[in-house]
């Protein structure tokens, strides 16, 4: 099936270091090159916790797989839910969080180019690989990447970009 989408990607970068992530810049192409599985789906549970030593605040979001768009052996199929472990969040009145990280919320539909660690998932390039999956007045679906907090090394940071990928 060949379906015409049209991913709009907002590059907002807040240039103060004091304000901003570091993060080399990773085309489309490559995170899809270097990703392990890419897919829609939604987030369907988020759970904040302590770690150990050193106590830190870890967020593990649970997200059901919609749409597989490439799998490289990772065992996950349509209706398959992955979990997701991201550094910060909000427990016991405190409230932890990486700037220039990926923010997720329950509910959200979302496109995520994945890595497996050893015993979970995470995001390939960081926040450069969660899109926000919206639907505009046409219908269409559009990708929304919010790199808002991020300073991205190899890329122009006023730059917008605009694709249509075909065969997705």
């Amino acid at each position: 099936i060949q379906l015409f989408i049209v991913i709009t990607v907002i590059v907002l970068i807040k240039m103060n270091a004091l304000e901003s992530a570091v993060l080399r810049y990773i085309s489309l192409d490559e995170l899809t090159l270097s990703s392990d599985i890419i897919f829609e789906g939604e987030v369907t549970g988020v759970e904040t916790g302590w770690t150990e030593e050193p106590k830190h605040l870890i967020t593990t979001l649970t997200i059901r797989i919609d749409n597989v768009l490439k799998n490289n052996d990772s065992g996950k199929k349509e209706g398959d839910k992955v979990e997701l472990r991201l550094p910060g969040g909000h427990k016991d009145g405190m409230t932890m969080f990486v700037v220039g990280g990926p923010r997720l919320y329950k509910g959200e539909k979302v496109l995520l180019f994945l890595e497996r660690d050893t015993d979970h998932f995470m995001l390939n390039g960081f926040t450069q690989g969660k899109f926000s999956i919206q639907t505009d007045e046409s219908g269409n679906k559009v990708l929304i990447r919010d790199l808002s907090g991020a300073s991205l090394i190899g890329v122009n940071p006023d730059d917008e970009f605009l694709f249509e990928v075909q065969d997705y």
